[in-house]
């Protein structure tokens, strides 16, 4: 086991905290160094930035995206909200595809998976295929990464997917972390604190220290320059950006209010909190108390100046009381301009006052005046009352004259629309007797069309001369005419003749009878069924029939067979149909809609 000690000064005195290196840096193997980076740039690894919620993940995934790294586009990124106006510079998709990931370990961003979670599970392997598939869309040549805290939770998964990748481990001190999650989610210090605790072991035990750069987010308040540097350095950036730019755009104004140790103490913070965050502010050499030894060897601390360093030395040695007193001076600075600008508004409001109290008086004067007027004004008003008393009563007479007359009114009024609408009644009932004797007859005549046209073909061979043969022969013209106006000549055709061969004669169009109830047998109309039908249709059809010829006759037979009728409507194109002749259908495909 690799045990690696750090003595670290705190207001407790020495502190000494065990790190299980061995614990830490398991699974990982050495790969490219950072030496490695600076010599080949397009070397480059993946980012992730990593780190409990709350924790100024944004802030730091802002500034590298401004330093160069590619996050993905406007679109693809979260929005601002009130809790992040500045943006939260996570891509959506990333974030969706962790919280899958964590559900399917059966877990989310605040409840993290159990220890020894198998992230190898071929369960797991089509999250891993998003993620790749993901990443590819981001691989555009320049670095590239993606910030998401749950990214702390699911390192080896991504591991897994991504291979190996430089992890920026932002931390922050607990206390304000529980503080910030309690206002948004109103998590319990508990939940806050364990949350806090969990997140930042997982990083340790899952990232490597050559392949992780942990950064404190008050460095980037203290020391800006500096701490953006150390980053584009870890990660082999251009180091000739502008940082003063990177800092002014990237990092907010300078804060007033920063939490130490002593803070975590007074709250009664556990030691092994404590110690983990000493551990990752002494990895992001930010020290809370005195700086180590310039040879590295622990030191005994004086104690008479334990409590004055550890809250005096900060990373680089910066004087943090001298920077609170500037801060001070700054704000008592400001509270002197905004308590001038108090004392003008007093007096602007004192004058207004004055003037306010000079028209007071005058509209005073005028009001006394008003009521001397107003005195006078009611007497004539007392008279004018008494007048209208009178008039009033002779009102009422006349309202009660005038109300047993509009009753009057009303009765007749109901009596006329009581007619006029027994008149509409009867109007309605009498179009629509008419429209459906109308009809009737519309149905008749056709009937007696088809009737005629079927005993006309019967009697035809019998007695030519009967009103029904002179009608079927005047039928079968119109129906031959009517197939010349709309088929081609040559044109093979099926012709439902309902027994009538005298229809199959259509000049020099090939003609067929169907159906047929066996081969060369054509049916009687009794012993095929509908389905049956449909089949020997689709039969001819295949055999080279491009049309159907249903004359008028064969119309009540076709209703009979309603899957058949059916069949027609829907899957083939009526080229024409006439009232008393017939109908043809289009049995190709090809056949286009030929207006009736």
């Amino acid at each position: 086991m690799n045990l690696a000690t750090h003595q670290v000064a705190n207001g407790r005195g020495a502190l000494e905290v065990v790190v299980d290196r061995s614990r830490v840096n398991a699974g990982f193997a050495k790969t490219t160094s950072r030496a490695d980076l600076a010599r080949d740039p397009q070397s480059h690894f993946p980012v992730a930035i990593v780190g409990m919620h709350r924790s100024g993940t944004s802030m730091v995934a802002k500034l590298l995206q401004q330093a160069g790294l590619h996050l993905g586009n406007e679109e693809d990124l979260m929005p601002p909200a009130d809790e992040n106006p500045e943006g939260f510079y996570e891509h959506l998709d990333f974030v969706r595809l962790n919280d899958e990931v964590l559900n399917a370990a059966g877990a989310g961003w605040d409840c993290p998976p159990r220890a020894g979670f198998n992230w190898e599970s071929r369960a797991l392997d089509p999250f891993r295929e998003r993620a790749r598939s993901l990443a590819a869309t981001l691989v555009t040549g320049a670095p590239w990464g993606w910030k998401d805290p749950r990214t702390s939770l699911t390192v080896p998964f991504w591991r897994s997917a991504l291979g190996p990748f430089q992890a920026v481990a932002v931390v922050r001190n607990p206390l304000e972390v529980v503080t910030s999650l309690h206002r948004r989610n109103g998590f319990s210090t508990a939940l806050g604190l364990t949350l806090w605790q969990l997140y930042a072991e997982r990083i340790l035990e899952d990232t490597s220290p050559d392949q992780r750069l942990v950064v404190h987010y008050d460095a980037f308040f203290m020391d800006s320059e500096r701490e953006i540097a150390r980053i584009l350095e870890f990660l082999g950036f251009d180091h000739d950006q502008d940082l003063q730019s990177l800092r002014a755009t990237a990092i907010p104004a300078l804060r007033h209010h920063r939490r130490s140790v002593r803070d975590l103490e007074e709250h009664g913070f556990p030691e092994t909190v404590i110690d983990l965050y000493l551990q990752l502010c002494r990895e992001a050499r930010w020290l809370e108390g005195l700086p180590e030894p310039a040879d590295g060897s622990p030191e005994a601390v004086p104690a008479t100046d334990n409590r004055r360093s550890s809250i005096a030395a900060g990373i680089g040695r910066v004087d943090l009381i001298r920077v609170e007193n500037e801060i001070l001076k700054r704000n008592i600075a400001d509270f002197s301009d905004a308590l001038a600008d108090r004392e003008a508004r007093v007096l602007e409001l004192e004058l207004a006052l004055n003037n306010h109290e000079a028209l007071r008086a005058e509209l005073d004067g005028k009001i006394a005046e008003r009521d001397s007027r107003l005195l006078e004004r009611n007497a004539l008003i007392a008279r004018r009352d008494h007048t209208i008393g009178v008039q009033q009563q002779q009102l009422a007479q006349h309202a009660e004259e005038l109300s047993r007359l509009r009753e009057q009114v009303a009765a007749l009024t109901d009596c006329l629309a009581e007619s006029d609408r027994n008149r509409e009644i009867a109007e309605i009932h009498q179009r629509e007797l008419r429209s459906m004797l109308t009809d009737l007859q519309a149905v008749q005549l056709q009937r007696d069309a088809e009737i005629m046209g079927t005993l006309g073909a019967v009697l035809s061979r019998h007695a030519p001369n009967a009103p029904a043969s002179i009608y079927h022969r005047k039928l079968v013209d119109q129906v031959r005419r009517f197939v010349e106006n709309h088929l081609p000549a040559g044109a093979r055709t099926l012709v439902a003749t309902y027994g009538d061969d005298a229809m199959l004669l259509l000049g020099d169009r090939p003609t067929q009878p169907f159906p047929r109830s066996a081969p060369d047998v054509v049916a009687d109309y009794t012993d095929v069924r509908g389905p049956e039908a449909v089949a020997q249709l689709a039969e001819l059809r295949d055999r080279g029939a491009e049309f159907l010829l249903v004359p008028s006759p064969a119309l009540p037979w076709l209703a009979t067979h309603p899957e058949l009728e059916r069949h027609l409507e829907e899957r083939h194109t009526v080229i024409a149909r006439e009232r008393g002749i017939g109908t043809i259908y289009a049995l190709s495909r090809e056949q286009g809609q030929i207006p009736a």
